[in-house]
């Protein structure tokens, strides 16, 4: 007997079974060993359930002796006697049972009927039998006894024999129910992937050394086949067009040799009545019926072409007009204004609103009034010039960017799309429905920050035609502080560019003085490039908008180059003067006065040959 204490073990708090196992423990004892056990304690046992036998002797006790044998060495056995073959089919009916021995003195029986009733009734009963032969004759019994089906022979007095043929019999047993077990859960996967292969409706084909040995009905209608047996032993290759097989063979290739490829490509796919489809292939290994094979799923690119165009349109285009929509007509104005300054002619923009849209929304309802909405895209459609791009831009807003010689081309285009909104009618569920809109007109500039500072203009000009009374245009005119600003704010910009990239330049003018002797006197002017790429004036360049570092190292590098050029003049042997420019900041920088005082003396040439040009304005 097994006498168990608990208690701690090495100081943990997990509870630990120390066991005085009896010197001899059954077999039929199956061990196991929790993950938290520790070198130095013993396992814990659990019994296995009961043995299940069938005995089929004659009217002696032997075999249930040899049983009661194995009982007192611990096996739990529960076993049912039979006295001949007949009862065998009641005994299978009536439970599950584990082996089946039978004794060779039972007249009559025949271990190859056994083993036929227990097969007829889908049973796994390996059957043992028991026999008394002598020494001598006993290798001859497991001979015979084998021969005939059984798994083994054992004598009627060795009870050891018997208590291992049985352990190795039902470690058999184990495994091979638990191989069933799998199989069944095998075949039942195989049966529900078979059914979701036939019902999807991705083409999906198996092929194996580049022929195909299954496809699924959406394959087969792809490609424009009734039955499976049009293409069994169909090579893949036929499928693609002549263009493309190079490029297949050569993505086949390359997965069957393990080597690094995209898991699909995209070629055009040829149908059995000769038809081109675009189609991308995704090719991974699979197993089909045991057999190792290639999945290939079929993708057809002219749907996904088709949608992936139909989300284009959707991406640009206002679903109730058929309009440019608000995020794309941004998107081109944006365009336009970078390529403002190279082209030749202007281009406008017009915003337009429709008059008392709320009053008209809730007197006819929000059908009525996607109706009316529609009408009048159509309307201004027919209206405007060639190249011009029309957009809904709001609810009841639409704006028009086009491309015109000058203002009053573009005055003339809002006055036509004023007239046709004003004068058009419109019939909704028997009712005629007519409306009035309000224009403004803006040039687009390069000087514009972005396009939504020209569309806050075009809405400003549209809202003043609306205040005064609607159904009018009113064109957009820069004030000259709005157009100063906007000039230093470019000329800014190009100066502190013009300093990074060290493209600044200076050109010289003569002077001639009539009244005195001639003497070799230049007026300097500092060059940049503006965004249109033409010069920008000085006091654009001097301008306040410009960036007061910028107007710093601009001073300097002026009075850097010419004092460079002077000193050069001067080895030459010419006495030049020149007169120059410099910023108001320069005259209140208390270091540029020492820089210039530094310059000179670095050059060598006296003062009087720089003369500093300043307004009158500054120098007050």
């Amino acid at each position: 007997m097994s006498i168990a204490f608990w208690g701690i073990h090495d100081n943990t708090t997990m509870p630990v079974a120390v066991f005085a196992e009896p010197k001899r423990r059954s077999i039929w004892s199956r061990a196991y060993t929790q993950n938290t056990h520790r070198e130095g304690t013993l396992p814990c046992v659990e019994p296995i359930p009961a043995l299940r036998l069938l005995v089929i002797e004659s009217t002696s006790n032997d075999v249930e002796a040899l049983l009661n044998a194995l009982r007192n060495e611990g096996v739990a056995i529960e076993s049912r006697r039979l006295s001949g073959l007949h009862q065998l089919e009641d005994a299978l009916e009536e439970g599950r049972w584990d082996l089946l021995l039978c004794a060779t003195n039972v007249e009559g029986v025949d271990i190859a009927k056994i083993i036929k009733a227990a097969e007829s009734e889908g049973c796994d009963l390996p059957v043992i039998v028991i026999h008394d032969r002598i020494a001598d004759g006993r290798s001859q019994a497991v001979v015979e006894a084998i021969a005939s089906g059984a798994k083994d022979a054992v004598h009627i007095a060795d009870a050891a024999h018997l208590n291992l043929v049985l352990r190795r019999e039902m470690e058999n047993i184990g495994a091979r129910r638990e191989v069933g077990r799998w199989r069944d859960a095998l075949l039942e996967r195989e049966s529900r992937w078979r059914s979701l292969l036939q019902a999807s409706r991705d083409p999906i084909a198996y092929i194996h050394d580049g022929m195909h040995i299954h496809a699924n009905p959406a394959y087969l209608d792809m490609f424009g086949y009734d039955s499976l047996d049009e293409l069994a032993g169909l090579p893949v290759l036929d499928l693609v067009v002549a263009d493309d097989q190079s490029r297949f063979k050569d993505f086949m290739r390359a997965h069957m040799k393990g080597e690094p490829a995209e898991s699909s490509i995209e070629m055009a796919g040829l149908r059995s009545d000769g038809n081109r489809l675009d189609i991308r292939m995704e090719l991974s290994p699979a197993t089909f019926e045991g057999e190792l094979c290639w999945q290939l799923v079929v993708r057809d690119q002219s749907e996904s072409n088709e949608i992936r165009a139909q989300l284009e349109y959707l991406r640009k285009h206002d679903p109730l007009t058929g309009l440019y929509n608000r995020h794309y007509f941004i998107s081109i104005l944006e365009k336009a204004l970078d390529s403002s300054a190279h082209s030749a002619s202007g281009r406008m923009l017009l915003y337009l609103e429709l008059d008392n849209f709320n009053v008209l929304k809730e007197s006819i309802g929000i059908g009525a009034t996607d109706t009316l909405i529609s009408e009048i895209a159509r309307v201004l459609l027919r209206c405007i010039p060639e190249g011009g791009i029309l957009a809904r831009f709001g609810d009841s807003i639409f704006t028009l960017m086009m491309q015109v010689p000058d203002t009053r081309a573009a005055w003339d285009i809002a006055e036509r799309l004023r007239s046709a909104v004003s004068e058009g009618i419109v019939d909704i569920s028997g009712k005629s429905f007519t409306s009035t809109c309000s224009i403004g007109v803006c040039p687009i500039s390069s000087r514009a920050r972005g396009p939504e500072t020209v569309l806050t203009e075009a809405q400003h000009s549209c809202r003043e035609a609306r205040k005064q009374g609607g159904n009018r245009i009113e064109m957009h005119i820069p004030s000259r502080s709005t157009l100063a600003k906007q000039e230093g704010e470019s000329a800014g910009k190009a100066v502190s560019m013009a300093l990074d990239t060290g493209q600044l330049s200076m050109l010289y003018q003569p002077i001639v003085n009539l009244h005195e002797d001639i003497k070799e006197i230049y007026e300097g002017h500092i060059r940049v490039l503006g965004d249109s790429g033409r010069p920008l004036m000085e006091s654009a360049i001097f301008s306040a908008e410009v960036d007061i570092d910028a107007i710093k190292k601009l001073d300097r590098w002026v009075i850097g180059h010419v004092t460079e050029l002077i000193a050069r003049r001067q080895k030459s042997g010419h006495d030049t003067y020149f007169f120059v420019k410099l910023s108001e900041q320069a005259f209140v920088d208390g270091d540029m006065l020492l820089f210039i005082e530094r310059r000179l003396r670095e050059a060598e040439i006296p003062g009087r040959n720089l003369v500093l040009k300043i307004t009158e304005a500054s120098a007050m």
